[in-house]
C-alpha cells in the first residue's frame, strides 16, 4: 500500500499507522501523487482530497493522473462517482451575516468596495432541506473511472411555484464511494467535515410564479 502526502502530517499518519501494526504494509511519500510514480500497479485508489466540491484545487488533475498512471486494469477508484446538485436557497440570516457588515459603514467609514469583492466569491455554509427554495437539480455526474475533463459547462432551469425570496444557489455532492456505499453533503443530511457551497446573487432577488408579475416584469402579492 503506498499512500501519497506532500505536508508534514505524513509524519502522524506514520505514527498511526505503526500504532495500529501496519507500519510494515504501507510506503509513506511525502510527495503528491503526480510528482512521482510506483514500482507496480494498484488493484484499488482511494482519495479524499476535494474541498466542498469536487472541483476544489487540483484534485481532479490529480484523480485523472493517478488512474492513468497507477491504476491496474480492471482496479477500481474510491469513490466511483460524485454528482452534483444544485438549488436556490433562501438564507436571509446568513445572507445578512456575511455581507451586511459591508454596507453598515461602521465609523462612517464607507466599505462597500469590499463588499462588490466579497459578494463575487463562494462560501461555504450549512443550510437545511427547508430553506432550498428550488427543487434541486444534477448539474453533472464525474464518473472518476472515465473522466477526462476538469471543467463544467452546464445549465439548468427552474419554474417557480411561490412568492418568495432568494439569496443564492448552493452546490452540494452525492458521491458513491462502492456499490451500496454512499456519502453526502446535501442539506438535510447528517453533517460531514464538507459543507455545502453557496454563491451568492448581488442582491436578494425576488422570485414569484408568472401570475404574480405586474406588466413591468416584478413580483408582487396579488393573484
Amino acid at each position: 500500500m503506498y499512500a501519497f502526502e506532500p505536508s508534514g502530517v505524513i509524519e502522524l499518519a506514520r505514527e498511526i499507522a505503526a500504532a495500529k501494526g501496519f507500519a510494515d504494509r504501507i510506503e509513506f511519500v511525502p510527495k503528491k501523487s503526480t510528482e512521482t510514480s510506483l514500482p507496480e500497479r494498484v488493484n484499488t485508489i482511494v482519495s479524499d482530497i476535494r474541498g466542498v466540491l469536487p472541483f476544489f484545487g487540483l484534485s481532479l488533475v490529480s484523480i485523472i493522473d493517478a488512474r492513468e498512471g497507477f491504476l491496474a486494469p480492471n482496479g477500481r477508484m474510491i469513490p466511483s462517482s460524485d454528482t452534483l446538485r444544485i438549488a436556490g436557497v433562501q438564507a436571509p440570516e446568513f445572507y445578512q451575516e456575511q455581507f451586511g457588515p459591508w454596507n453598515d459603514r461602521p465609523y462612517d467609514f464607507d466599505m462597500s468596495a469590499a463588499r462588490l469583492r466579497t459578494i463575487n466569491s463562494i462560501r461555504q455554509c450549512w443550510v437545511t432541506a427547508e430553506q432550498l427554495l428550488l427543487e434541486p437539480r444534477c448539474l453533472t455526474t464525474l464518473n472518476y473511472m472515465t473522466l477526462k475533463q476538469t471543467g463544467l459547462d452546464a445549465t439548468v432551469s427552474w419554474t417557480v411555484d411561490r412568492v418568495s425570496q432568494a439569496h443564492g444557489v448552493v452546490l452540494w455532492f452525492d458521491s458513491v464511494l462502492a456499490d451500496g456505499v454512499t456519502l453526502t453533503n446535501r442539506p438535510g443530511a447528517p453533517r460531514l467535515i464538507y459543507k455545502q457551497a453557496f454563491f451568492p446573487w448581488p442582491s436578494p432577488l425576488d422570485v414569484c410564479p408568472w401570475g404574480h408579475r405586474d406588466r413591468h416584469g416584478f413580483c408582487t402579492t396579488g393573484g
